[in-house]
């Protein structure tokens, strides 16, 4: 009984399986074509884990050792801080409001100023 021939996914080569489940000729392409598939995934979502990952490394920076912090929406965003960035919301005193992983955005709508309120929630007490 012969073993039917298979062509592999990355390069297109021919190649007679050893094993009834293996796709690639060998262990490197295997590995070299989910690094493409990785790469291009990670390409695409880049338009928002970038300014994702960059908010959440200032918030942190600004809130180590703080649980509740009010700052001027302008220094944040001198700092870098995108608001338009969220990936959760929480319940803060019955009203909703967007939170980036840890920390919670509260926005003083009644100020001129343009205060913001960062909380730091890593209790998880919201």
């Amino acid at each position: 009984m012969e073993t039917e021939k298979r062509k592999d996914p990355l390069t297109g080569e021919e190649f007679i399986p050893k094993k009834k489940t293996q796709r690639f000729a060998t262990p490197q392409n295997r590995i070299k074509y989910n690094n493409k598939l990785a790469g291009a995934l990670r390409q695409e979502k880049a338009y928002v884990d970038k300014p994702m990952n960059s908010t959440h490394r200032i918030l942190r920076d600004l809130m180590k050792n703080k649980k509740k912090e009010t700052f001027y929406k302008q220094f944040l965003i001198g700092k870098g801080v995108d608001f338009r960035v969220s990936n959760n919301t929480v319940k803060v005193d019955g009203y909703i409001k967007y939170a980036l992983y840890e920390f919670i955005y509260i926005f003083d709508d009644n100020d001129t100023n343009g205060k913001v309120t960062i909380i730091n929630n890593s209790d998880g007490r919201y």
